[in-house]
């Protein structure tokens, strides 16, 4: 959807009555496009808005540290949707360290930087998807204390943490956290992620059972050799 020069000037006359100063009026102004141009998924142009709030926001002689965050969470999350990892992991980090981030902000500040560092890694680098845990599993803590996430999204975390555990073989946590992402999916009878996740839960008690056999008969062959040898 395209916006006219008319219906930008008008936004624009509509947001300078509200604010007492043109600075001020400036800034509301490309945080509502930044916001406009996102929800449209222009996300290049909803990064340069916030980017010119941004800057006009640090020169503010009352510049508020919590505007500063929420700019950046916003700036990080339209990088994370054109796939820029690195850049949004900066962003959100820089909006983390100023510690005025609101549970809203901070739930999802984690959550995509969980799912940024879960990309970055492609499932090889340690260091990455030690990271990816650390702020997927903060992300469950502060759902878990304000009720913040719909269905959808808790049921992608459940998925993405039983992901790592795998990885890790942590085969019972793994099948634990897809257990709890088929629940939801059955409550709300959602089909196909219901017979997607059965398939998972029972890959993975395919593949735990096999490492319990192949671990017994390592170890019968270790009390063998050992018997062999007294």
């Amino acid at each position: 959807m395209e916006h006219t020069s008319s219906d930008i000037d008008q936004l624009y006359s509509s947001i300078t009555r509200l604010f007492p100063s043109e600075q001020l009026a400036k800034l509301a102004y490309n945080k509502a496009m930044g916001s406009k141009h996102f929800k449209e998924k222009n996300f290049k142009a909803s990064i340069d808005c916030f980017e010119n709030g941004l800057t006009i926001q640090k020169q503010s002689s009352s510049s508020d540290n919590r505007i500063t965050a929420s700019l950046f969470c916003s700036i990080a999350e339209s990088h994370f949707q054109l796939k820029n990892h690195d850049q949004a992991i900066e962003f959100y980090r820089k909006a983390m360290e100023l510690n005025t981030v609101l549970p809203e902000e901070g739930i999802t500040a984690h959550l995509y930087m969980g799912y940024a560092y879960l990309a970055r890694a492609c499932r090889t680098d340690f260091d990455d998807l030690s990271l990816a845990e650390q702020h997927l599993r903060r992300a469950m803590e502060i759902h878990v204390d304000y009720d913040i996430l719909g269905d959808k999204k808790v049921v992608e975390l459940y998925e993405a943490l039983a992901d790592i555990d795998y990885h890790h073989g942590a085969f019972e946590e793994a099948i634990s956290f897809l257990t709890e992402a088929l629940q939801i999916c059955e409550d709300n009878e959602w089909t196909d992620d219901t017979n997607r996740f059965n398939e998972k839960i029972q890959e993975i008690e395919l593949n735990r059972n096999e490492k319990v056999i192949c671990d017994q008969s390592k170890k019968v062959e270790h009390n063998e050799a050992s018997s062999d040898l007294i």
